[in-house]
């Protein structure tokens, strides 16, 4: 083995490592523990039934077996009804509640909708884009989108959504058909996404997580493409969608960050210089998306983009305690801002006080910072809705809500049954993904570690940044690939063993 092959091996080895640990974690705490937010977004910490748990991964594990030993494949025509029901099921839902925007949602919103009106207050002085320019990229996405649906603009990008997420979905299948060449692990990876409830109830949040999301695993698709014919014309691909993606989410420059990674490993050990010019590439995407929607804002509004908020705030908020849970959001961010006179130099100083301040907490009493940041992680990774109910509640519908929709939202029987489904379902992706990953560890490629680097970067980035699980729920979905794949090579293993035994048996009995 050369050098180049041995120091290749040595850094697959440490994200796969570091990936292990993280899920294997998250896979101790999930059959052991819960974590629920209430309708005040409250975090709940409770115990789970671990048998349960035991359970289900060994009926599912007996499942992979009977669908190994009977080569059950799924057809193009199953996937395409089961898609279809998808659609109808997600278009019910937005039909049925009609839910209108809260919070930054509706702050973002009403801010397109007064600029179409020519009012460009919300970037005035104190005002929301004043103080949140990230959010410059969704509310164009929005003022665009208002020219033509006016006051149901909020309804139109629901639907939009579940477009978006679905194209999505579709990235993500010829990924893996990229990584595998086996149509069938593509197609049971997206009857996995489909049946993956908690980031389709996500489809009425008119946010830009679920865009963002879409327009990142495009960008990676095309960068897998690129790695795999050298093709030029993927190179545009990764630019426009990795610059859409960070201008409708900020933290998707941490899948940007993964990519350059993973192109810059791949020149190294394939020496292959010609891949550094998509890493410049992607560099400019997010010049491109920064500067961007900075010109368009100004050439529709003639006003200078502030600096806004610092950053560094929410690094701080992160480490404070907050009604909601450790970390999570506490309006340090918008107060320390608002103090600072709207100066982002003095706001920037004062967090930082701040985070010294935590730290010396944290120093003195470790015991504490442990339980904090422990409380933090299992707050915001160990929820099995992901906060997918708790975005639909305490909302203004447009219709009168039907009993399904109250039974889901006010946790009664269908309820109750939605929130178990996801809490086995979240066991059952970490256990997959981590048998993958333990039982084909020396298989595994360069190539096929771009998610588990997303999944890393952003695990942690929410250790230090405030807490939420609509941000983290984007990096979960990811490990769904790799549980089919895991539980392909548990179901192959227990064949094996099953007809070891048959064997045997016979001999014996002969």
């Amino acid at each position: 083995m050369t050098e180049a092959k041995k120091l290749e091996k040595h850094v697959a080895n440490i994200v796969k490592i570091i990936f292990i640990a993280i899920i294997l974690f998250l896979f101790f705490i999930s059959i052991f523990n819960n974590s629920f937010v209430n309708k005040k977004e409250y975090t709940e910490y409770k115990n789970d039934y671990f048998i349960v748990h035991i359970v289900s991964i060994a009926s599912a594990s007996v499942l992979a077996a009977f669908i190994k030993n009977k080569h059950l494949k799924i057809s193009k025509k199953t996937l395409i009804i089961f898609t279809i029901i998808w659609i109808v099921l997600c278009v019910l839902w937005v039909s049925m509640t009609q839910f209108k925007p809260r919070a930054d949602q509706k702050y973002t919103l009403n801010s397109a909708l007064q600029m179409k009106e020519g009012n460009y207050s919300s970037l005035n002085k104190g005002g929301y884009l004043y103080m949140n320019p990230h959010q410059y990229g969704l509310t164009l996405y929005f003022y665009m989108l208002s020219f033509i649906f006016n006051e149901n603009t909020f309804l139109a990008v629901q639907i939009l959504n579940i477009l978006a997420l679905l194209i999505g979905f579709y990235s993500m299948y010829k990924i893996v058909k990229l990584f595998y060449d086996d149509e069938n692990i593509s197609r049971y990876t997206m009857l996995g996404l489909l049946l993956y409830v908690p980031i389709a109830m996500y489809i009425t949040f008119i946010y830009g997580n679920i865009i963002g999301f879409t327009c990142s695993t495009l960008a990676i698709m095309f960068e897998v493409y690129y790695l795999k014919n050298e093709k030029k014309r993927n190179i545009a691909g990764m630019l426009i969608f990795a610059a859409l993606a960070i201008a409708f989410k900020s933290n998707y420059l941490i899948c940007l960050i993964a990519m350059i990674m993973l192109l810059m490993l791949e020149s190294f050990f394939r020496k292959k210089i010609k891949y550094i010019f998509p890493v410049i590439i992607i560099c400019l995407s997010y010049l491109l998306s920064l500067y961007g929607v900075r010109y368009a804002m100004k050439t529709i509004t003639k006003i200078d983009a502030n600096e806004g908020i610092p950053n560094i705030a929410y690094v701080a908020m992160g480490m404070q305690e907050g009604h909601m849970a450790p970390g999570w959001y506490n309006e340090y961010n918008r107060k320390v801002y608002r103090k600072s006179k709207f100066d982002n130099e003095v706001a920037t100083e004062k967090s930082k006080e701040n985070i010294k301040e935590r730290i010396e907490v944290f120093k003195k009493d470790p015991k504490y910072a442990l339980e904090f940041y422990y409380k933090k992680t299992a707050s915001q990774w160990n929820n099995p809705t992901f906060q997918s109910i708790w975005v639909n509640q305490n909302r203004k519908a447009g219709v009168k809500k039907n009993r399904v929709v109250n039974s889901i939202l006010k946790n009664n029987k269908m309820g109750k049954a939605l929130v178990e489904y996801m809490n086995i379902l979240q066991s059952l992706i970490l256990f997959g993904a981590l048998m993958y990953f333990i039982l084909n560890y020396k298989q595994i490629k360069l190539i096929e570690l771009i998610f588990p680097i997303v999944f890393i970067g952003g695990f942690l980035f929410h250790i230090i940044w405030e807490a939420k699980c609509q941000y983290t729920i984007t990096y979960f979905i990811l490990l769904i690939p790799y549980a089919v794949v895991g539980y392909k090579i548990i179901g192959v293993k227990l064949t094996k063993l099953y007809n070891t035994k048959i064997k045997k048996v016979k001999y014996l009995e002969s």
